[in-house]
């Protein structure tokens, strides 16, 4: 298969000059030299403009705080992501967006649900947590004793509160970066951000807890305990983010004064340094997890929250985190078992040993068509060399450390596409007709330089490749 008039002089091309040509050839070099996505400074000026736009609406108009704003900041961010790109992919984006909807609507349906079936309140059983925890000492009235100065406003007030209030912000942003970087880990983050939020609703319907703040206020019929102050806003006030306190001030009519069991605070702080630290470098990784201690820290500070909730929280994130894990790795077990049943000559594929990091986007690795048909047809030459490559990628993809991706059209040809079992694992990636386009002009330019014609499917595999954002490029 000829990528290029070059191709001879390539690394990739002069490996396979000592053995077998039929062998499976890297031509990932090639990838490099095809151009980005036209769209791309748009897409990439216009998400800036989004964010830019969102912070400064936060900072001078006051914090978005209620779901279906939070929804349609997202909205607009994931349109600016994803101008230009294929109907099909918006198709997907359209999906995503009604189940992204369905989420938080439910979210925001639990307090009626919660106020009509008239659950009894949960206050001493938490507090007694509490103080079994700390040997019965009552945390959050301990740090409020300590640290509290009504009229002072001390530098951990500040840290706190501006930690407090990036709940509205961070989970957020995270949503449409993941959205808008990988549809793979956006599916993921999903998966288990959905886990998280329907156990809590569900647990705070049949268990409505009292928050430290109203179990200490004589007002609501309690009165426990030391008198707590609810004073979140001082802090991100005297920063100079009033429309923060104002438009949270505002929410906190409507919101549930009892869904305190889990933290939500406590989980999504959690839940986004989880996801995000297998992404960032290990040094990093150290000073995230101090944003959800932190936040725990003050949610305890507040009294908006008691110790036990916190837990919950994160267990609820753990939790979540481990059974989506195997999930997904049963799923990649599948795939990989009906392609070994499809071909015995694969043998049987051991499951990895070592820790995954299952929440990375795993790296995009593409087959040629020639490539298919070496697998699929024992009279191809190469057949053999071909098969032990493919057990090796598909070693790799039970590890979860790549996804394997083939061109839907390549598939579906009249030799590849009655072995889909021995494929199971390799997913389609269609064409669209910009890709086409934009593989013509390479043609173009191609036969301008050189003199010579490249061959439609080599420059249109490219493009296709490289727009699904594949690393790496098999051929035979």
């Amino acid at each position: 298969m000829a990528i290029d008039a070059g191709a001879s002089s390539t690394p990739a091309t002069a490996a396979s000059s000592h053995g077998d040509r039929q062998a499976p050839r890297d031509v990932s070099a090639f990838l490099a030299g095809v151009p980005h996505d036209p769209w791309r400074p748009v897409r990439l000026a216009a998400m800036a403009g989004v964010a830019v736009t969102y912070l400064w609406w936060s900072r001078t108009q006051g914090l978005v705080t209620d779901r279906i704003s939070a929804t349609v900041a997202v909205g607009v961010f994931v349109v600016a992501a994803f101008v230009g790109h294929p109907w099909r992919r918006w198709g997907q984006v359209a999906v995503d967006a009604v189940a992204y909807a369905l989420l938080w609507f439910a979210y925001e349906s639990t307090r009626g649900i919660a106020d009509g079936l008239g659950m009894p309140l949960q206050l001493h059983a938490v507090r007694s947590a509490d103080g079994l925890l700390f040997l019965g000492t009552q945390p959050t009235e301990w740090t409020q004793q300590a640290w509290l100065e009504p009229g002072v406003i001390h530098w951990y007030d500040l840290l706190l509160s501006f930690v407090y209030y990036t709940h509205f912000v961070v989970p957020v942003i995270a949503v449409a970066a993941v959205w808008a970087v990988s549809r793979t880990m956006w599916l993921r983050y999903l998966r288990r951000l959905a886990t998280v939020i329907g156990v809590a609703c569900m647990t705070f319907v049949v268990l409505p807890t009292v928050p430290p703040w109203m179990a200490s206020d004589e007002r609501f019929g309690f009165g426990v305990g030391e008198r707590l102050i609810r004073h979140t806003r001082r802090g991100i006030v005297e920063l100079g983010f009033g429309g923060f306190a104002h438009d949270w001030g505002v929410a906190l009519d409507w919101s549930n004064a009892v869904a305190a069991m889990p933290s939500l605070h406590a989980a999504f702080s959690l839940f986004v340094v989880v996801f995000v630290a297998p992404l960032v470098p290990r040094r990093v990784r150290v000073l995230l997890w101090a944003y959800p201690i932190t936040m725990a820290v003050a949610l305890v500070y507040f009294a908006e929250h008691w110790v036990i909730d916190v837990l919950a929280g994160w267990l609820l994130v753990a939790a979540s985190f481990a059974v989506w894990a195997r999930i997904e790795a049963r799923w990649r077990r599948r795939d990989v078992d009906t392609a070994t049943a499809a071909l015995p000559a694969l043998g049987t594929l051991a499951s990895p040993t070592g820790r995954t990091d299952a929440v990375r986007d795993p790296i995009v690795v593409a087959l040629d068509q020639s490539y298919l048909s070496a697998i699929v047809d024992t009279a191809v030459p190469g057949h053999d060399a071909a098969l032990a490559h493919y057990r090796g990628l598909l070693e790799r993809h039970l590890a979860d450390r790549i996804r394997i991706v083939a061109r839907a059209d390549h598939l579906a040809t009249s030799d590849v596409g009655p072995h889909r079992g021995l494929l199971a694992p390799v997913a389609a990636v269609h064409v669209a007709g910009q890709y086409r386009r934009q593989a013509a002009r390479r043609q173009r330019d191609h036969r301008v330089a050189t003199g010579a014609d490249a061959s439609p499917p080599d420059a249109l595999t490219l493009v296709t490749a490289r727009r699904a954002g594949a690393r790496e490029l098999y051929v035979v």
